[in-house]
């Protein structure tokens, strides 16, 4: 019977405090080809996306989606390739999109996951995880659609370097918006001021008090009314409080994520909301979104922003880890800040 061997990833343990490498582990496995059902698909993964909300996952935080399985690979965001199919509609050479992309470097996809067709119309095909993928959607969702900047506001962003919040910058620019980016180190915000001219850069491992380095970012920008109009928020904690102290009549505040208590202990809390009666006094409003609530519109939104790939007002921006059994350094140097734009593990070529 024809076999193929295949390394595949699975979670080896719930992590403590911040992820580390030896909470995963990497196996060999076979897999039967003959085994293939009708409507499934035999993929060889292309590209896998490592993501915050994995973390989240991991940790079984109630009120989120279900957690991973010790007894399965994890599986994500990603690109394959098919090999054999089943499925009508799918042949094979196809190149597919899905949410479900096994961490192994061969696998079945069942009769009922949900893979979209892609064509690389746009270079690298990676782009589909990235601006063109769940990450850029959300940035569009974020900003465009929740907190609705007008040209000439003032948009701060937490995680500015991350895969999200670099996309959000720049949305924020191509609008005509001011924009203040924090992130963690100072070779990330240069690159940041440098390559999307960004306004103003804080790096908030640096700064004694980051409602004052805030504070004199706004009074640069705008010494008449230094404050904020829009908040992209992926950390919560601190960063939170600061701004929510410095909001402008009517800002909006998107709540993307809440890095900040992703890698707490079991009994550890995070830092709590101080300042919510300055959401009163602004009259401003706090939302949180799921990007999933904007999937119907992804067509419309990436041809918005696929258009200004191709003209190069939008810049594609990604650390690349080779090899499937490098999947759980990736994800450790994501969840620990190290990457500057989108994370991604290319496992082959097509």
């Amino acid at each position: 019977m024809p076999e193929i061997t295949t390394k595949s990833v699975y979670l080896a343990r719930k992590p403590e405090g911040e992820p580390k490498e030896t909470d995963f582990k990497v196996v060999e496995e076979k897999i039967n080809t003959d085994d293939l059902n009708d409507g499934e698909l035999l993929l060889k993964t292309l590209y896998i996306s490592v993501d915050p909300y994995m973390r989240v996952k991991m940790a079984d935080i109630k009120g989120y989606t279900g957690p991973y399985s010790y007894e399965k690979p994890m599986e994500g965001f990603g690109i394959a390739k098919v090999e054999q199919s089943k499925r009508e509609g799918y042949t094979k050479g196809d190149i597919v999109f899905g949410a479900e992309i096994v961490w192994s470097e061969y696998s079945f996809a069942s009769s009922d996951s949900k893979l979209s067709k892609k064509e690389n119309s746009i270079s690298p095909l990676s782009v589909h995880l990235n601006v063109l993928g769940m990450t850029g959607l959300t940035a569009w969702a974020g900003l465009m659609e929740v907190a609705q900047p007008k040209k000439n506001e003032i948009v701060v962003v937490s995680t500015a370097a991350g895969a999200v919040g670099y996309v959000v910058g720049q949305l924020a620019k191509i609008h005509g918006c001011k924009v203040i980016a924090i992130a963690g180190s100072d070779e990330k915000l240069k690159y940041l001021k440098d390559e999307f001219h960004f306004d103003e850069i804080i790096n908030y491992k640096k700064t004694k008090n980051i409602q004052e380095s805030l504070s004199d970012a706004l009074h640069r920008i705008n010494p008449e009314n230094p404050k904020i109009d829009v908040y992209f928020d992926n950390v919560g904690g601190e960063t939170l409080n600061a701004v929510l102290s410095l909001l402008n009549k009517y800002s909006r505040v998107a709540v993307c994520g809440q890095s900040s208590i992703y890698n707490l202990k079991e009994g550890e809390e995070g830092v709590p909301i101080k300042n919510i009666v300055q959401v009163l006094f602004a009259s401003a409003t706090i939302r949180g979104f799921w990007v999933t609530d904007y999937y119907h519109r992804s067509s419309e939104i990436f041809a918005k922003m696929g258009a200004w790939l191709k003209e190069g007002k939008l810049k594609n921006l990604e650390n690349v880890v080779e090899g499937i059994e490098n999947t759980p350094k990736a994800f450790v140097q994501m969840m620990s800040g190290l990457n500057l734009g989108k994370q991604i593990v290319h496992v082959s070529d097509p």
